[in-house]
C-alpha cells in the first residue's frame, strides 16, 4: 500500500511498521469476495486453486534443491573441462602447424611429404619385383629328391640326390648330384656313369608337357617330359615319360663317330612321395635297363622361411 500522498516522504534509513503478510491465496480470496458477481467470484476461486497447484509444484522443486544444485555443479565442471580440452587441442594444432617435430614436418614440409611418397612407392615396387622374381610365397614348392637305381651294365647301384624348386606352377629349377658315391669307384668312359656329377636345370611346364635344359651329369643337355593323366605340376603324376639328351660331343668306337647319350625314362607314381620306374640308359648306342625308385618329399617350411628372408632382404635395400 503506497500510503496517503498527503504524508511526508520516508527519510533515509527510516522504518515502516508492517503487518503480517497475507498469502497469495488469501489475497485472491479477499479480492474475489469483493466482487458481487457470482461469475467473477467463480473465476477467482479457480485462479486460487491454480495458484495452490503451482505452489505445490514449487514446493516439490524446492525439496530437490540439493540434487538440482549438484546437477548444475556437474554441468559447470563439465563446461570448464570442455574449455580446457578445447584449449589443449588448439595448443596441439598450433604446435603441429608451427612446431619442428616429426609430425609437424610430415604435415607441413612439402619436401618431406614428397620423400615419404617416394619411399612408399619404392617399397611397393620392391615387393612387386620380389613377387615377379620368386612368385607368391604360398605357391613356392621345395621337393627333396632321392633316386636309387641299379645299373645293369655295370651291376652296381647308383644314387642321385637333389632339390626341385618350383617358384610357380609353370617354372622349376633343379639342383643336385648324380651318381653320388666314392669317386674312386671304377666306371666306364660313359659320362652318365662317372661319379659325383653336378646337375643344374631350368624347366618350364605346360599342362601335361614340360621341357628343361642345363647341366646333366656335368654335360650340357636338354630334356622333355609328358604326364599322361595329371598336369606336370601336380603333386603326384600317375604315369610319366621323360627323354634326356646330353653329352652331344661324346666320341664312341675309338673316336670314329659321335653319339650323344639318350636316356628314356618310364615312371609310375604310387604315392605323392613314392615313384618307381625303368630307365633305358644310352638308348641310342649301348642300351642298358636300369630299374629305380624315387622318393620326393615336399618341404613347405623351407618355402615359408625363404619367403620371410626374401621380404626382409627387400626391405633392407
Amino acid at each position: 500500500d503506497p500510503g496517503d500522498p498527503s504524508y511526508p516522504a520516508i527519510e533515509e534509513d527510516g522504518e515502516i511498521m508492517g503487518v503480517e503478510e497475507a498469502s497469495l491465496e488469501d489475497l485472491i480470496e479477499k479480492i474475489s469476495g469483493s466482487f458481487s458477481s457470482e461469475q467473477n467470484g467463480e473465476m477467482f476461486e479457480n485462479l486460487a486453486e491454480s495458484i495452490k497447484d503451482l505452489k505445490n509444484i514449487m514446493d516439490t522443486i524446492s525439496a530437490q534443491d540439493e540434487k538440482i544444485a549438484e546437477i548444475v555443479t556437474n554441468f559447470d565442471d563439465f563446461s570448464r573441462n570442455l574449455v580446457a580440452v578445447t584449449e589443449t587441442l588448439e595448443a596441439i594444432v598450433d604446435k603441429i602447424n608451427v612446431g619442428s617435430g616429426t609430425l609437424s614436418a610430415l604435415l607441413n614440409d612439402e619436401q618431406m611429404r614428397i620423400e615419404l611418397q617416394e619411399t612408399v612407392s619404392s617399397i611397393k615396387q620392391s615387393a612387386i619385383s620380389l613377387q615377379d622374381t620368386l612368385g607368391p610365397v604360398e605357391q613356392m614348392r621345395f621337393e627333396w629328391n632321392y633316386t636309387g637305381r641299379y645299373n645293369s651294365l655295370q651291376s652296381v647301384y647308383r644314387n642321385d640326390v637333389g632339390v626341385l624348386i618350383t617358384p610357380r606352377k609353370g617354372k622349376f629349377y633343379y639342383l643336385g648330384v648324380a651318381n653320388l658315391a666314392n669317386s674312386s669307384e671304377p666306371t666306364d668312359n660313359n659320362p652318365s656313369n662317372t661319379m659325383n656329377k653336378l646337375e643344374a636345370l631350368l624347366g618350364y611346364r605346360f599342362d601335361k608337357f614340360e621341357i628343361y635344359g642345363g647341366v646333366m651329369r656335368a654335360e650340357g643337355g636338354l630334356g622333355v617330359g609328358y604326364s599322361f593323366f595329371e598336369p606336370t605340376w601336380a603333386p603326384k603324376r600317375t604315369l610319366q615319360v621323360h627323354v634326356n639328351v646330353y653329352s652331344m660331343g661324346r666320341k664312341v668306337d675309338d673316336g670314329k663317330k659321335t653319339a650323344p647319350i639318350v636316356d628314356a625314362d618310364l615312371r609310375v607314381g604310387f604315392l605323392k612321395w613314392l615313384y618307381g620306374g625303368v630307365l633305358i640308359e644310352d638308348a641310342a648306342y649301348k642300351a642298358g635297363v636300369t630299374p629305380y625308385i624315387k622318393i620326393q618329399l615336399d618341404d613347405q617350411d623351407i618355402a615359408r622361411m625363404l619367403g620371410i628372408v626374401g621380404i626382409a632382404a627387400s626391405a633392407a635395400k
